[in-house]
């Protein structure tokens, strides 16, 4: 019983790590597929982790003209905003109709 539930622990653990491999692999992938992308580039890492990131938060600003969303706080598209910038859910930037900025992408 006990050699089962070792063996079981083992195998869900070295599954952990395939998983990780491959997850890790898959996001090369990416890098190889889309030319904007260079894997030693920092922007697309940022874009990586900010396009497959389920819920994260960006920053608006509420100005009268404001249209856009963004990744960063010091992203040099908030640089105009005549009001103060808020910090909210990409759902809910979206759900204002609010599109990425052109310097995010």
């Amino acid at each position: 019983m006990l050699k089962n539930l070792v063996l079981i622990g083992f195998s869900f653990i070295a599954g952990c790590f395939v998983s990780m491999y491959f997850l890790t692999s898959f996001e090369v992938d990416i890098y190889k597929k889309d030319a904007r992308l260079d894997v030693s580039n920092k922007h697309s890492y940022e874009y990586l982790q900010s396009n497959f990131t389920t819920s994260k938060e960006v920053y608006i600003c509420k100005g009268p003209r404001s249209k856009r969303y963004h990744y960063k706080k010091s992203c040099r598209g908030l640089k105009p905003c005549s009001t103060d910038i808020f910090e909210v859910s990409m759902s809910k930037a979206k759900e204002l109709g609010r599109t990425l900025c052109g310097w995010e992408d």
